[in-house]
């Protein structure tokens, strides 16, 4: 199985740096996203062997920062897609563990779109759901873009597993808004308007999902389809 990781980093060095050590199994196909403005990374220590800093022609959201890794994995032929926050930790074996799950599924064909430790802290996407389901809505920055994201794996007929493999999201997470005014500042002003799209978008808040085409009143049809009821627990 072929596949891209990747990071998106907008500050919190040693965090980050905390997150790289705990995927050593990764390295080689590891990439970090710099976004900050001043492409700050290329001044610091290197990471690891292997794990290559990318350098985009401007800052990026979040969503923004995973279409592109989506491109760079369609570029390089991939199988599979793995993120995690700048600010978590894999405990010993759990990056190992978590791979191995996502080869073996990938191996036995399985129909699976998502697999996931506690949530989008660490998460593999199917490239092969990915090519079907679309690149990430960039209307959302960063925050429900993930549930929308899986309302969209749940409707295009693939499996969402989560592992619960044991991870540490330091200081409690969102670690890159707490040491960003202006980012935390913008975040709570346009919170409520990204809410209103989700909730337009899927004739419901996060979790309580209505529609099964996006925008489309028309498409409610009995029972509900969010797809919070449909996650898998997953051992590997």
């Amino acid at each position: 199985m072929k596949y891209i990781a990747g990071f998106f980093y907008r500050n919190g060095l040693d965090y980050l740096r905390l997150a790289i050590q705990s995927l050593k199994p990764y390295w080689k196909h590891t990439v970090v996203i710099d976004n900050t403005p001043g492409l700050s990374l290329r001044y610091e220590a290197p990471f690891p062997p292997g794990v290559k800093t990318i350098e985009p022609p401007s800052p990026l959201t979040f969503t923004q920062s995973m279409n592109y890794l989506i491109r760079m994995a369609e570029e390089q032929g991939c199988d599979a897609v793995i993120f995690m926050h700048n600010d978590v930790e894999a405990h010993p074996g759990t990056a190992e563990k978590f791979l191995a799950a996502v080869k073996k599924l990938h191996d036995q064909g399985s129909n699976w779109g998502l697999v996931t430790a506690h949530g989008y802290l660490l998460a593999a996407l199917s490239m092969k759901a990915v090519k079907r389901i679309g690149l990430w809505d960039t209307f959302f920055p960063a925050i429900f873009s993930d549930y929308d994201y899986c309302q969209r794996i749940h409707l295009g007929g693939f499996d969402m597993l989560e592992t619960y493999y044991p991870l540490t999201h330091h200081n409690g997470g969102s670690n890159t808004l707490k040491n960003d005014q202006m980012l935390w500042n913008l975040t709570a002003m346009y919170g409520p308007l990204w809410l209103e799209y989700y909730k337009i978008k899927w004739g419901g808040e996060p979790l309580h999902e209505t529609y099964r085409i996006p925008f489309d009143p028309n498409s409610t049809v009995p029972p509900p389809t969010s797809w919070s009821n449909a996650v898998i627990a997953y051992n590997g």
